[in-house]
């Protein structure tokens, strides 16, 4: 599970890394933030980040972004990246 600051940098790097790796990925999607840049808000990158990263099929793995609240440690964190 992924979660932390500066979303188009640090966790885009972090969720891209662990997928490279091989690992499922949980990007917990209202638990990473950022700042406003000039070009585009904190919000509007956190929502990039959560839309898009899930796309990403190269790795072979599934990365998905899912609100805090409904993730669930064990056995069902798995069930909910793998669909």
């Amino acid at each position: 599970m992924i979660c932390g600051y500066a979303s188009e940098f640090c966790v885009d790097t972090t969720v891209r890394r662990a997928a490279g790796l091989g690992y499922a990925v949980l990007l917990a999607a209202d638990a990473h933030t950022t700042h406003d840049k000039a070009h585009a808000s904190s919000a509007w990158i956190r929502n990039h980040v959560n839309a898009t990263r899930p796309s990403i099929t190269s790795f072979g793995v599934p990365i998905a972004a899912i609100a805090s609240v409904d993730i669930e440690f064990g056995d069902t964190i798995a069930r909910k990246v793998t669909g």
